[in-house]
């Protein structure tokens, strides 16, 4: 749980990658929502899954 302001580190996983090839990178910022409402941002420092790593 965190609040309002409050920036907290974490990890996210993918149910299933292999829907999402070569999506990220260190420093994207993704969307955090429930539903349609956007109630938060991450921004990816590390991606741990080759799979999701863009190709440079």
């Amino acid at each position: 749980m965190s609040f309002p302001g409050e920036t907290v580190t974490g990890t996210i996983t993918f149910i299933t990658p292999e829907a999402y090839p070569h999506c990220l990178w260190e420093g994207k910022v993704i969307n955090i929502q429930e539903g349609n409402k956007i109630i938060g941002y991450a921004k990816v420092t590390k991606v741990m899954n080759e799979l999701l790593k863009i190709e440079e």
